[in-house]
């Protein structure tokens, strides 16, 4: 027993005239085990994890779930969780900077999918054309004059967050990307996210969401002209508001150049960065009901990364969206 609970206990065992040998005693013994947890509540996380060792009642306290959100409110335990629950590598580095990176290494090592039009993705090292450097970005994914995109899905409970921390403290996702233009070839970029209770791929076409309608899903733009001046930004989607059961992220990224060009001359995409931010005002423990999704899927009418199709591809693509929404 550590020595803060040692001093605890046998406060409380002397105020109640318990003369028996402390060692020998069950914790139940001396107080009730309502009484315990509101102790262990108010205890800090260093001799929280001496407690789990100390008898049965503290082990049963410390196992439940709803401990630990209560305990958020009082002494923001949550992050103290959470920087143990994400000391694992993520995904702060998309493409990885290695030289001898490919598309199928990235296939392999990552949930990862591609989607390439025109030439197709290139991965430079260095990135070239852009205004500036950035200090951060040594290999970057190059786009073409069709939209070339990638999809990455994220299980977050395999990432170590557990399903309480999303149902109950629910944190902010917060997805970043770098992206810069070429200086020289005006080109356009788009990011989407999105949240789901199963391991869906949204990906080419018709799981698309209108963020307007559903807050559980992002999406970001960018056009640039040529001889736009601008260098590398960094872009960002934050996903606070969400049902209960999420479990799973979904990120499509992508772009094209505006002036189909041969070769590579669309945006560069480099580091992309998913966080996750704790609320500061503790959990927001509310009922599934307040957060549940219940009104009708409302799609995005011009969806991102199919433009420039030819006529014939977008009314396939038509066709399938109806199929695929039960319209005929």
């Amino acid at each position: 027993m550590s020595l803060r609970l040692m001093r605890i206990f046998g406060f409380v065992r002397n105020l109640l005239g318990v003369e028996n040998d402390s060692n020998k005693m069950q914790c139940e013994d001396v107080l009730p085990p309502d009484i315990w947890r509101e102790i262990l509540l108010r205890t800090e996380e260093e001799t929280l994890r001496s407690a789990v060792k100390v008898c049965r009642t503290f082990r049963e306290i410390l196992s439940d779930d709803s401990f630990w959100s209560l305990g958020a409110t009082l002494s923001n335990l949550a992050k103290l969780i959470f920087r143990k629950t994400l000391s694992r590598p993520d995904s702060s580095s998309i493409p990885p900077e290695s030289t001898c990176s490919t598309l199928e290494q990235l296939q392999r090592e990552y949930d990862i999918r591609f989607s390439q039009g025109g030439n197709g993705f290139a991965i430079e090292t260095p990135p070239h054309g852009c205004v500036n450097d950035h200090p951060d970005v040594e290999t970057c994914f190059a786009t073409t004059f069709n939209y070339c995109h990638y999809n990455l899905r994220v299980d977050l409970t395999k990432w170590g967050i557990e399903e309480w921390v999303l149902d109950y403290i629910r944190p902010t996702i917060r997805i970043t990307e770098l992206v810069a233009p070429r200086n020289d070839c005006g080109c356009s970029y788009e990011i989407y996210a999105r949240l789901s209770e199963e391991n869906r791929a949204h990906f080419g076409s018709v799981n698309y969401l209108d963020p307007q309608f559903h807050s559980y899903c992002k999406l970001e733009k960018r056009e640039w002209p040529q001889w736009s001046g601008c260098g590398w930004e960094e872009v960002a989607l934050e996903i606070s508001e969400y049902p209960i059961g999420m479990r799973f992220l979904s990120i499509t990224s992508g772009g094209k150049d505006s002036q189909f060009w041969s070769g590579h001359y669309g945006p560069k995409m480099a580091r992309l960065k998913i966080e996750i931010v704790l609320p500061s005002e503790g959990p927001r423990l509310l009922s599934p009901e307040l957060w549940a999704d219940n009104q009708e899927p409302h799609f995005l009418a011009d969806e991102p990364f199919i433009r420039n199709f030819n006529p014939e591809h977008r009314r396939l693509h038509q066709t399938l969206r109806r199929f695929h929404r039960g319209g005929h």
